[in-house]
C-alpha cells in the first residue's frame, strides 16, 4: 500500500490523500478533505472518496483527473460525536 499527500501550501494542512490498495482486485482512490474538526485539541477530517475509472491509474495522476472532475464520487466519510477523553491513567490529564 502506497499513500501520497497532498498540502496547503499556505495553512500547511493536508487538502488531499491518494492510496494505493490490493485487496479485492487492487485499485486507487483519492479524497479530498470537505471539514476539519478540532475535538480536544485533535484535528480530525471529513473526506469525500473517490475513485479513477482505471484502477492501475498512478497516484501521481489522481489530483489532475480530480480537477479535470474525472474522478468518480464514491462516498462521503463523515465523523459525527466524536469525543476525546483522557486516558485515566494519564498522569497529566486533569
Amino acid at each position: 500500500m502506497f499513500f501520497l499527500y497532498w498540502f496547503d501550501t499556505v495553512t500547511g494542512e493536508i487538502a488531499y490523500l491518494a492510496y494505493s490498495f490490493h485487496t479485492n482486485g487492487g485499485g486507487v482512490r483519492f479524497r479530498e478533505v470537505i471539514q476539519r474538526h478540532d475535538v480536544g485539541g485533535l484535528i480530525l477530517l471529513d473526506y469525500a472518496n473517490y475513485k479513477p475509472a482505471d484502477a492501475d491509474t498512478p497516484l501521481e495522476e489522481l489530483e489532475a483527473l480530480f480537477l479535470a472532475g474525472a474522478l468518480e464520487k464514491l462516498s462521503e466519510i463523515r465523523l459525527e460525536n466524536v469525543r476525546v477523553e483522557p486516558k485515566r491513567e494519564d498522569p497529566y490529564a486533569p
